[in-house]
């Protein structure tokens, strides 16, 4: 009687290294997501602190704004963001509502806020 060498077949190492095969592009493609949704976590955290830092700025200005609307561009955490503010009056003349609204310079005119926050200033 012959003895069985040890060992795996032709077969049973394909069907193992296919496993293996699949198993790799489920994890890459988890790990490749969870780096785009970090990436987008940074900026929104990033818009959120600037917007923040924007609304601080505007209330603790001296005298009282006034109505209107201006954006400026300016570089954060060396990334370019466009800084849009917007002071509405109210239906009480003594408080205005101040609106921060904060998108990633990236050259593309179509692109949504990441962050937009609103706070009110009265008149002391």
């Amino acid at each position: 009687m012959k003895r069985r060498q040890g060992g795996f077949t032709l077969l049973e190492v394909l069907v193992a290294l296919t496993i293996l095969a699949v198993t790799a592009l489920a994890v890459a493609r988890q790990v490749g997501g969870s780096v785009g949704h970090l990436q987008r976590l940074e900026h929104k955290t990033l818009a959120l602190s600037l917007a923040e830092n924007e609304l601080s700025r505007v209330r603790d200005t001296a005298g009282w704004p006034s109505p209107g609307a201006f954006s400026r561009t300016v570089t954060f955490m060396e990334q370019r963001w466009l800084v849009a503010t917007e002071v509405n009056a109210t239906s009480d003349p003594d408080l205005r509502r101040i609106t921060v609204q904060i998108t990633a310079d990236t050259g593309l005119s179509d692109k949504a806020p990441l962050v937009s926050i609103s706070a009110y200033r009265g008149r002391h």
